[in-house]
Protein backbone atom coordinates (compact mmCIF):
# COMPACT_ATOMS: atom_id res chain seq x y z
CA UNK A 1 0.00 0.00 0.00
CA UNK A 2 1.26 3.28 -1.01
CA UNK A 3 2.40 6.10 1.75
CA UNK A 4 -0.78 8.46 0.60
CA UNK A 5 -3.17 5.39 0.44
CA UNK A 6 -1.98 4.60 4.13
CA UNK A 7 -2.71 8.74 5.47
CA UNK A 8 -5.90 8.77 3.87
CA UNK A 9 -7.18 5.01 5.08
CA UNK A 10 -5.74 6.69 8.95
CA UNK A 11 -7.49 9.40 8.79
CA UNK A 12 -10.97 7.90 7.89
CA UNK A 13 -10.93 5.88 10.67
CA UNK A 14 -9.76 9.05 13.00
CA UNK A 15 -12.85 10.38 11.91
CA UNK A 16 -15.39 7.28 11.66
CA UNK A 17 -13.69 7.06 15.69
CA UNK A 18 -14.74 10.76 16.52
CA UNK A 19 -17.94 10.33 14.73
CA UNK A 20 -19.00 6.90 16.99
CA UNK A 21 -17.67 8.74 19.94
CA UNK A 22 -20.16 12.11 19.45
CA UNK A 23 -23.32 9.98 18.51
CA UNK A 24 -22.25 7.88 21.64
CA UNK A 25 -22.40 11.24 24.20
CA UNK A 26 -25.49 12.59 21.92
CA UNK A 27 -27.50 9.22 22.46
CA UNK A 28 -26.38 9.44 26.43
CA UNK A 29 -27.43 13.42 26.55
CA UNK A 30 -30.54 13.04 24.87
CA UNK A 31 -31.67 9.87 27.27
CA UNK A 32 -30.37 11.69 30.15
CA UNK A 33 -32.42 14.90 29.16
CA UNK A 34 -35.91 12.96 28.79
CA UNK A 35 -35.77 11.88 32.24
CA UNK A 36 -38.42 14.49 34.20
CA UNK A 37 -37.80 15.77 37.41
CA UNK A 38 -38.94 14.40 40.70
CA UNK A 39 -42.42 15.98 41.15
CA UNK A 40 -43.43 17.44 44.94
CA UNK A 41 -47.25 17.41 45.35
CA UNK A 42 -48.60 20.42 46.49
CA UNK A 43 -50.88 19.85 49.51
CA UNK A 44 -54.45 20.29 49.12
CA UNK A 45 -57.54 20.81 51.96
CA UNK A 46 -59.19 17.95 49.34
CA UNK A 47 -62.91 18.88 48.98
CA UNK A 48 -64.61 21.23 51.29
CA UNK A 49 -68.13 22.06 51.42
CA UNK A 50 -70.81 23.85 52.94
CA UNK A 51 -73.11 22.30 54.94
CA UNK A 52 -75.59 24.53 57.24
CA UNK A 53 -75.32 28.33 58.80
CA UNK A 54 -77.84 29.46 62.07
CA UNK A 55 -78.39 32.58 60.80
CA UNK A 56 -81.37 34.70 61.81
CA UNK A 57 -84.00 35.11 58.74
CA UNK A 58 -84.53 38.90 60.18
CA UNK A 59 -81.90 40.92 60.89
CA UNK A 60 -82.48 44.31 62.28
CA UNK A 61 -80.05 46.96 61.65
CA UNK A 62 -77.42 47.50 64.92
CA UNK A 63 -78.59 44.13 65.77
CA UNK A 64 -76.65 41.54 67.21
CA UNK A 65 -76.44 38.12 66.94
CA UNK A 66 -74.40 35.00 68.20
CA UNK A 67 -74.18 32.22 65.21
CA UNK A 68 -72.72 28.84 64.20
CA UNK A 69 -71.88 27.85 60.89
CA UNK A 70 -70.75 24.35 59.72
CA UNK A 71 -68.33 23.21 56.85
CA UNK A 72 -67.63 19.19 56.03
CA UNK A 73 -64.26 18.23 54.33
CA UNK A 74 -63.79 14.59 52.72
CA UNK A 75 -60.95 12.17 52.99
CA UNK A 76 -58.83 13.56 50.52
CA UNK A 77 -56.03 16.28 51.46
CA UNK A 78 -53.36 16.56 54.12
CA UNK A 79 -54.23 15.26 57.63
CA UNK A 80 -55.14 18.40 59.19
CA UNK A 81 -55.78 22.20 58.16
CA UNK A 82 -55.81 24.91 60.63
CA UNK A 83 -57.27 28.28 59.42
CA UNK A 84 -59.64 31.43 59.69
CA UNK A 85 -63.26 32.31 59.39
CA UNK A 86 -64.46 35.37 58.15
CA UNK A 87 -68.02 36.27 58.00
CA UNK A 88 -69.46 39.43 56.26
CA UNK A 89 -72.28 40.76 55.13
CA UNK A 90 -72.65 42.46 51.15
CA UNK A 91 -71.59 46.21 50.43
CA UNK A 92 -71.26 47.80 53.97
CA UNK A 93 -67.69 47.00 54.78
CA UNK A 94 -68.47 44.83 57.42
CA UNK A 95 -66.86 41.55 58.65
CA UNK A 96 -66.90 39.67 61.58
CA UNK A 97 -63.68 39.22 63.78
CA UNK A 98 -61.79 36.40 62.39
CA UNK A 99 -62.33 32.99 63.61
CA UNK A 100 -59.54 30.51 64.05
CA UNK A 101 -59.83 27.30 64.07
CA UNK A 102 -57.14 24.03 64.28
CA UNK A 103 -56.36 20.10 63.59
CA UNK A 104 -59.82 20.05 61.40
CA UNK A 105 -59.04 16.45 60.06
CA UNK A 106 -60.18 14.98 57.04
CA UNK A 107 -63.39 13.20 56.78
CA UNK A 108 -64.90 15.37 59.39
CA UNK A 109 -67.32 18.63 59.76
CA UNK A 110 -65.98 21.99 61.36
CA UNK A 111 -68.61 23.51 63.30
CA UNK A 112 -67.64 27.48 64.14
CA UNK A 113 -69.80 30.09 66.39
CA UNK A 114 -69.08 33.62 65.57
CA UNK A 115 -70.66 36.94 66.74
CA UNK A 116 -70.97 40.15 64.58
CA UNK A 117 -73.54 43.21 64.70
CA UNK A 118 -75.09 44.61 61.53
CA UNK A 119 -74.19 48.19 61.03
CA UNK A 120 -76.92 50.64 62.52
CA UNK A 121 -76.42 52.60 58.85
CA UNK A 122 -76.36 49.94 56.58
CA UNK A 123 -78.57 48.16 53.99
CA UNK A 124 -81.88 47.26 54.85
CA UNK A 125 -83.69 44.19 52.19
CA UNK A 126 -82.54 40.86 50.84
CA UNK A 127 -78.86 39.93 51.88
CA UNK A 128 -76.44 37.23 51.26
CA UNK A 129 -73.86 36.84 53.57
CA UNK A 130 -70.72 35.32 52.41
CA UNK A 131 -68.67 33.01 54.64
CA UNK A 132 -64.47 33.19 53.69
CA UNK A 133 -62.39 30.20 54.68
CA UNK A 134 -58.26 30.98 54.99
CA UNK A 135 -56.84 27.16 55.23
CA UNK A 136 -52.84 27.97 56.58
CA UNK A 137 -51.08 24.11 55.60
CA UNK A 138 -52.22 24.46 51.92
CA UNK A 139 -52.45 28.82 51.14
CA UNK A 140 -56.15 28.38 50.00
CA UNK A 141 -59.34 30.81 50.14
CA UNK A 142 -62.44 29.20 50.11
CA UNK A 143 -65.58 31.38 49.26
CA UNK A 144 -69.39 30.59 49.89
CA UNK A 145 -71.85 32.68 49.18
CA UNK A 146 -75.52 31.93 51.54
CA UNK A 147 -77.49 32.75 49.00
CA UNK A 148 -76.02 29.87 46.38
CA UNK A 149 -75.37 27.31 48.98
CA UNK A 150 -79.23 27.44 50.84
CA UNK A 151 -81.42 29.11 47.93
CA UNK A 152 -82.43 32.12 50.43
CA UNK A 153 -81.50 35.58 51.74
CA UNK A 154 -81.52 36.75 54.96
CA UNK A 155 -83.52 39.94 55.64
CA UNK A 156 -81.70 42.57 57.27
CA UNK A 157 -84.86 45.27 58.27
CA UNK A 158 -85.33 48.88 59.29
CA UNK A 159 -86.63 47.66 62.57
CA UNK A 160 -87.91 50.82 63.81
CA UNK A 161 -89.53 51.25 67.45
CA UNK A 162 -93.28 51.34 67.61
CA UNK A 163 -94.42 54.98 68.98
CA UNK A 164 -97.63 53.13 70.15
CA UNK A 165 -97.03 51.17 73.94
CA UNK A 166 -98.85 48.46 73.06
CA UNK A 167 -96.35 47.67 69.91
CA UNK A 168 -99.20 46.14 67.81
CA UNK A 169 -98.05 48.12 64.56
CA UNK A 170 -94.80 45.39 64.19
CA UNK A 171 -97.47 42.51 65.30
CA UNK A 172 -97.35 39.63 64.10
CA UNK A 173 -100.40 38.99 61.09
CA UNK A 174 -101.23 36.24 58.67
CA UNK A 175 -98.75 36.54 55.92
CA UNK A 176 -95.84 37.48 58.91
CA UNK A 177 -93.96 39.43 60.09
CA UNK A 178 -90.60 39.68 61.69
CA UNK A 179 -91.12 36.50 63.90
CA UNK A 180 -93.73 34.65 61.93
CA UNK A 181 -96.15 32.99 64.30
CA UNK A 182 -99.21 33.24 62.78
CA UNK A 183 -102.04 30.34 62.32
CA UNK A 184 -102.21 28.50 58.62
CA UNK A 185 -104.67 25.79 57.81
CA UNK A 186 -101.50 23.39 56.15
CA UNK A 187 -103.93 22.16 53.14
CA UNK A 188 -103.32 25.87 51.35
CA UNK A 189 -99.53 26.82 52.18
CA UNK A 190 -97.06 26.78 54.62
CA UNK A 191 -96.71 29.28 57.50
CA UNK A 192 -93.05 29.25 57.38
CA UNK A 193 -92.71 29.30 53.42
CA UNK A 194 -95.19 32.17 52.87
CA UNK A 195 -92.85 34.19 55.52
CA UNK A 196 -90.42 34.03 53.87
CA UNK A 197 -91.96 34.30 50.34
CA UNK A 198 -93.71 37.74 52.21
CA UNK A 199 -90.34 39.09 53.01
CA UNK A 200 -88.63 38.43 49.83
CA UNK A 201 -91.24 40.51 48.11
CA UNK A 202 -91.23 43.01 50.96
CA UNK A 203 -87.45 43.28 50.35
CA UNK A 204 -88.26 43.43 46.49
CA UNK A 205 -90.76 46.40 47.13
CA UNK A 206 -87.89 48.32 48.92
CA UNK A 207 -86.65 48.99 45.55
CA UNK A 208 -89.90 48.59 43.38
CA UNK A 209 -88.61 45.19 42.23
CA UNK A 210 -85.34 46.56 41.00
CA UNK A 211 -82.03 44.25 42.31
CA UNK A 212 -80.77 44.05 44.48
CA UNK A 213 -83.86 44.36 46.76
CA UNK A 214 -82.05 46.46 49.53
CA UNK A 215 -81.87 50.59 49.79
CA UNK A 216 -80.43 52.84 53.13
CA UNK A 217 -83.18 55.23 51.45
CA UNK A 218 -86.30 54.85 54.33
CA UNK A 219 -88.58 57.31 52.68
CA UNK A 220 -88.01 55.96 49.31
CA UNK A 221 -88.60 52.24 50.43
CA UNK A 222 -91.49 53.37 51.90
CA UNK A 223 -92.84 55.05 49.01
CA UNK A 224 -91.87 52.07 46.66
CA UNK A 225 -93.94 49.46 49.08
CA UNK A 226 -96.80 51.85 48.44
CA UNK A 227 -96.36 51.55 44.38
CA UNK A 228 -95.14 47.83 44.69
CA UNK A 229 -98.60 46.81 46.35
CA UNK A 230 -99.95 48.42 44.11
CA UNK A 231 -98.48 46.79 40.92
CA UNK A 232 -98.79 43.06 43.08
CA UNK A 233 -102.68 43.41 43.57
CA UNK A 234 -105.54 44.02 40.85
CA UNK A 235 -109.04 45.29 42.05
CA UNK A 236 -111.48 42.90 41.74
CA UNK A 237 -114.89 43.61 42.99
CA UNK A 238 -116.70 41.59 41.37
CA UNK A 239 -115.10 38.87 43.10
CA UNK A 240 -115.45 40.22 46.58
CA UNK A 241 -119.53 40.66 46.03
CA UNK A 242 -120.28 37.22 44.66
CA UNK A 243 -117.03 35.05 46.02
CA UNK A 244 -119.26 33.43 49.47
CA UNK A 245 -115.64 33.51 51.48
CA UNK A 246 -115.21 36.98 51.15
CA UNK A 247 -117.35 37.91 53.96
CA UNK A 248 -115.67 35.50 56.04
CA UNK A 249 -111.96 36.82 55.50
CA UNK A 250 -112.75 40.63 55.54
CA UNK A 251 -110.11 42.22 55.95
CA UNK A 252 -107.58 39.45 56.37
CA UNK A 253 -105.03 38.54 54.63
CA UNK A 254 -105.86 34.75 54.50
CA UNK A 255 -108.17 36.23 51.40
CA UNK A 256 -105.52 37.57 49.39
CA UNK A 257 -103.36 33.95 50.43
CA UNK A 258 -106.63 32.07 48.85
CA UNK A 259 -106.45 34.22 45.93
CA UNK A 260 -103.56 34.17 44.09
CA UNK A 261 -102.94 34.38 39.97
CA UNK A 262 -100.81 32.71 38.50
CA UNK A 263 -100.29 35.67 35.65
CA UNK A 264 -100.10 39.49 36.29
CA UNK A 265 -100.44 40.96 39.28
CA UNK A 266 -100.34 38.26 42.06
CA UNK A 267 -103.61 39.13 44.04
CA UNK A 268 -106.95 40.09 43.84
CA UNK A 269 -108.87 42.40 46.32
CA UNK A 270 -110.21 45.92 47.23
CA UNK A 271 -108.83 48.32 48.81
CA UNK A 272 -108.77 46.72 52.55
CA UNK A 273 -106.66 43.83 51.27
CA UNK A 274 -104.19 46.01 49.14
CA UNK A 275 -103.52 47.84 52.76
CA UNK A 276 -103.23 43.84 54.46
CA UNK A 277 -100.64 43.19 51.73
CA UNK A 278 -99.13 46.43 52.49
CA UNK A 279 -99.25 46.19 56.25
CA UNK A 280 -97.21 43.19 56.54
CA UNK A 281 -94.67 43.92 53.90
CA UNK A 282 -93.98 47.23 55.64
CA UNK A 283 -93.75 45.24 59.20
CA UNK A 284 -91.61 42.12 57.10
CA UNK A 285 -89.15 45.63 56.64
CA UNK A 286 -89.52 46.40 60.35
CA UNK A 287 -91.64 49.53 59.81
CA UNK A 288 -94.22 50.09 61.72
CA UNK A 289 -97.67 50.23 59.93
CA UNK A 290 -101.49 50.71 61.08
CA UNK A 291 -104.50 50.08 59.24
CA UNK A 292 -106.76 52.67 58.82
CA UNK A 293 -110.36 52.85 57.51
CA UNK A 294 -112.73 55.72 57.16
CA UNK A 295 -116.46 56.92 55.75
CA UNK A 296 -116.57 59.67 53.29
CA UNK A 297 -119.12 61.50 51.35
CA UNK A 298 -118.93 62.86 48.07
CA UNK A 299 -120.71 65.98 46.25
CA UNK A 300 -123.49 63.89 46.22
CA UNK A 301 -123.78 63.24 49.78
CA UNK A 302 -123.38 59.67 48.57
CA UNK A 303 -121.34 57.72 51.71
CA UNK A 304 -118.46 55.83 51.05
CA UNK A 305 -115.92 53.83 52.36
CA UNK A 306 -112.23 53.11 51.76
CA UNK A 307 -108.96 52.28 53.40
CA UNK A 308 -105.23 52.64 53.33
CA UNK A 309 -102.40 52.92 55.96
CA UNK A 310 -100.31 55.41 58.04
CA UNK A 311 -96.27 53.86 58.33
CA UNK A 312 -94.40 55.45 60.86
CA UNK A 313 -90.68 56.56 59.73
CA UNK A 314 -89.46 57.38 63.21
CA UNK A 315 -90.93 60.71 63.66
CA UNK A 316 -94.34 61.18 61.99
CA UNK A 317 -97.03 58.81 60.79
CA UNK A 318 -97.12 58.87 56.87
CA UNK A 319 -100.19 58.28 54.75
CA UNK A 320 -99.77 55.54 52.41
CA UNK A 321 -102.99 54.60 50.26
CA UNK A 322 -101.69 51.11 47.71
CA UNK A 323 -104.77 51.03 45.88
CA UNK A 324 -104.62 54.38 44.44
CA UNK A 325 -100.79 54.44 44.47
CA UNK A 326 -101.24 57.49 46.66
CA UNK A 327 -97.63 58.19 49.08
CA UNK A 328 -97.84 61.12 52.09
CA UNK A 329 -100.24 62.94 50.70
CA UNK A 330 -103.54 62.59 53.20
CA UNK A 331 -105.13 65.66 51.41
CA UNK A 332 -105.77 63.70 48.63
CA UNK A 333 -109.67 62.84 49.27
CA UNK A 334 -110.36 66.10 49.86
CA UNK A 335 -108.82 67.20 46.45
CA UNK A 336 -110.52 65.23 44.64
CA UNK A 337 -114.21 66.11 45.60
CA UNK A 338 -114.63 63.77 49.27
CA UNK A 339 -115.45 65.36 52.67
CA UNK A 340 -116.65 64.64 56.04
CA UNK A 341 -114.01 62.26 56.30
CA UNK A 342 -114.05 60.13 59.35
CA UNK A 343 -111.21 58.37 60.32
CA UNK A 344 -110.64 54.92 62.47
CA UNK A 345 -107.33 52.98 63.05
CA UNK A 346 -107.61 49.12 63.59
CA UNK A 347 -105.45 47.02 65.90
CA UNK A 348 -104.33 43.91 64.90
CA UNK A 349 -105.40 40.94 67.03
CA UNK A 350 -105.92 37.87 67.67
CA UNK A 351 -108.09 35.55 69.71
CA UNK A 352 -110.14 38.17 71.37
CA UNK A 353 -113.47 39.28 71.71
CA UNK A 354 -114.81 41.74 69.19
CA UNK A 355 -114.50 45.35 70.56
CA UNK A 356 -115.79 48.36 68.30
CA UNK A 357 -116.35 51.51 69.72
CA UNK A 358 -118.07 53.62 67.59
CA UNK A 359 -121.25 55.39 67.52
CA UNK A 360 -123.63 57.38 65.20
CA UNK A 361 -125.31 56.28 62.30
CA UNK A 362 -122.26 55.22 60.64
CA UNK A 363 -121.88 51.90 63.26
CA UNK A 364 -123.62 49.98 60.66
CA UNK A 365 -120.33 50.51 57.88
CA UNK A 366 -117.75 50.20 60.51
CA UNK A 367 -119.45 47.13 62.07
CA UNK A 368 -119.65 46.01 58.51
CA UNK A 369 -115.95 46.06 58.27
CA UNK A 370 -115.24 43.26 61.08
CA UNK A 371 -116.09 39.79 60.61
CA UNK A 372 -115.32 36.50 62.29
CA UNK A 373 -113.14 34.43 60.21
CA UNK A 374 -113.38 30.62 59.63
CA UNK A 375 -111.25 29.60 62.43
CA UNK A 376 -113.58 32.32 65.21
CA UNK A 377 -110.23 34.16 65.38
CA UNK A 378 -110.25 38.06 65.01
CA UNK A 379 -107.52 39.24 62.07
CA UNK A 380 -108.39 42.79 63.62
CA UNK A 381 -110.40 43.77 66.64
CA UNK A 382 -109.97 47.49 68.88
CA UNK A 383 -111.26 50.04 66.38
CA UNK A 384 -109.67 53.80 67.39
CA UNK A 385 -112.30 56.51 66.57
CA UNK A 386 -110.01 59.70 65.42
CA UNK A 387 -113.29 61.27 63.82
CA UNK A 388 -112.83 63.93 61.65
CA UNK A 389 -108.70 63.83 61.51
CA UNK A 390 -107.53 67.29 60.52
CA UNK A 391 -105.08 65.52 58.72
CA UNK A 392 -107.61 64.36 56.28
CA UNK A 393 -109.64 67.15 56.27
Amino acid sequence: MSEGHRSSSMLLACLLFIGVMVAVVLFYGALSGSQAEPVIATPTAGNISFVSADLDQWQPLGSSHSSTVTFRRDYSGVEEISGNLTFSLPDDGYSAKSVSFKNWTRGSDLTLEFDYTVPPDGYAGAISPEFRLDLDEVNETLAFDYLDETGKYIFVTFAISDPDPAGDNLGNDDLSTLVPTGYYDQRFFTRQAEAYNNSLHAAMGLTNGVEPYRTKDLYGAMKNLTSYVNRQMTSDTDRWQKDPYYGEFTQSDWYIGFNQSGYGPRYHGICKDYVSLARSYYRSMGIPAKFIICVEKNRNDSVYSHAWLEAWDGSRWIHADPTWNVFDNPRHYKENGYYDIQIRELSVCVKKPTSIKTSGVDDLIFQAWIYWDWEDRLDFDVVVDRGMDPMYN
